[in-house]
């Protein structure tokens, strides 16, 4: 899963997607797992305030609340052996 930013009718939204395959597909098809609403309103002063919030939803530590139910705590990783 990852965050992304879309745009619509001129509006910027982030949204948390994963890919998933479909039978006989050459590439995965996007679907939205959660809409986590505009980038404006995590807007902070500070620069990059879209590629934080990726970074850190990657890195497993989000800092906008709404995703942090998708992210499954360290030691459940290591135990599946993922980790």
């Amino acid at each position: 899963m990852f965050i992304t930013k879309v745009n619509n009718n001129g509006t910027d939204y982030l949204k948390l997607v994963e890919n998933v395959w479909l039978a006989g597909a050459a590439r995965p098809k996007k679907r939205v797992v959660l809409s986590i609403g505009p980038p404006k309103r995590f807007d902070d002063g500070l620069p990059d305030y879209i590629g934080r919030p990726r970074k850190s939803f990657k890195e497993g530590k989000p800092t906008i609340p709404r995703p942090q139910e998708f992210v499954a705590p360290l030691d459940e990783l290591e135990i599946e052996g993922i980790g």
